[in-house]
């Protein structure tokens, strides 16, 4: 199950105690100004405060509706009889009807994982049965046909995209077509969300490139030190090193962010002075640790250093433009397998 927060009051908050929960539970963040950036059929339940308009369009789009109100008399009656909508007056309800929801619905999905488990299971004995009876039985005694080589090709690539939001929305299918990529992305991801889940996000696919976006976040709504955070994302590198031992792995440049775009506080403590200091001692760190660096924050600059309006709706997140330039510098690396700074 998957959660779509629009902005409500306390949003991150209410994102952070979910993340706390540590029940894996994807959350995405959304304004009416960047409504139409959104894959919807991902996500099962929309959180919105009292919105008819909204309301009625996620309502037609199929989706549940979770009313954050702190006055159910202003809601209308059909809305408080229709059961896809559910209405909580506080944070805590909202908290307690997610972890109840995905609960409920994790449990459901491992009873169906279990039995399609135990399915094949039993159509690979009897697949397995089957060959050995033929070889066996029906077959014994016929002369010995030549030996078939059929190896597997290893050495097929697959580049996984590891990161936040801007990651998250970014679509790989679009930009990159029949190239094997994987979105690793997740709305609202700091650092210590990709150390701890690397298994799911990248070992399971073993990657041979492995391209990592991370940090925004930490700036904005942690205390985190630039020393320490690069310090974490170098961390993340050498985890995914030490599993897979071929893969390449490159680290993009924290983006620029532009203030003057900024219409709803998404931008909020990010300054692109930082960012720029962070991003100095990130690509030392990368060369010192033998990894590969992209510089994408000047591709993605204005004149005045701040990220370029047409690549950005909110001040923060990418634009299509945008998308399109970051995948051009992508596609050197996968095409021409040299560019990046070499570390």
């Amino acid at each position: 199950m998957f959660l779509v927060s629009i902005d409500i009051e306390y949003r991150y908050n209410i994102i952070n105690k979910i993340k706390k929960s540590n029940k894996n539970i994807k959350t995405s963040i959304f304004t009416i100004d960047n409504i139409n950036y959104y894959n919807y059929k991902k996500y099962d339940y929309v959180i919105t405060q009292y919105n008819p308009k909204l309301i009625d369009y996620f309502l037609k789009l199929g989706k549940k509706i979770v009313i954050c109100s702190f006055d159910e008399e202003l809601i209308k009656e059909e809305y408080r009889n229709n059961s896809k909508i559910f209405i909580c007056n506080t944070k805590k309800e909202v908290i307690d009807f997610v972890l109840t929801e995905y609960t409920a619905n994790n449990y459901q999905n491992n009873k169906v994982y279990k039995c399609l488990k135990a399915f094949i299971y039993l159509a690979i004995f009897l697949v397995f049965a089957f060959f050995l009876y033929k070889r066996l039985y029906v077959c014994k005694g016929a002369p010995t046909s030549k030996k078939v080589s059929n190896e597997i090709d290893l050495k097929k690539e697959n580049y996984v995209f590891l990161g936040d939001s801007i990651t998250d929305y970014y679509n790989l299918d679009k930009y990159y077509g029949d190239l094997p990529v994987v979105n690793s992305g997740i709305s609202g991801n700091e650092y210590h969300d990709l150390l701890d889940n690397l298994d799911q996000r990248v070992f399971k696919y073993n990657p041979t490139k492995v391209f990592i976006l991370i940090g925004t976040n930490d700036i904005a709504y942690t205390d985190v030190s630039n020393e320490e955070l690069t310090d974490k994302i170098i961390e993340i590198c050498d985890k995914i090193q030490e599993e897979r031992s071929k893969t390449e792995i490159y680290v993009e440049s924290i983006y620029p962010v532009n203030k003057n775009m900024d219409n709803n506080g998404m931008v909020s403590k990010r300054t692109n002075s930082r960012i720029r200091k962070v991003n100095k001692l990130l690509e030392e760190k990368v060369k010192e640790n033998n990894y590969k660096y992209i510089d994408m924050y000047d591709i993605l600059k204005d004149s005045e250093g701040n990220l370029n309006p047409r690549y950005t709706y909110d001040g923060l997140h990418i634009s299509e433009d945008g998308y399109k330039e970051i995948t051009k510098e992508i596609k050197k690396i996968i095409y021409n397998g040299s560019e990046g700074k070499e570390c």
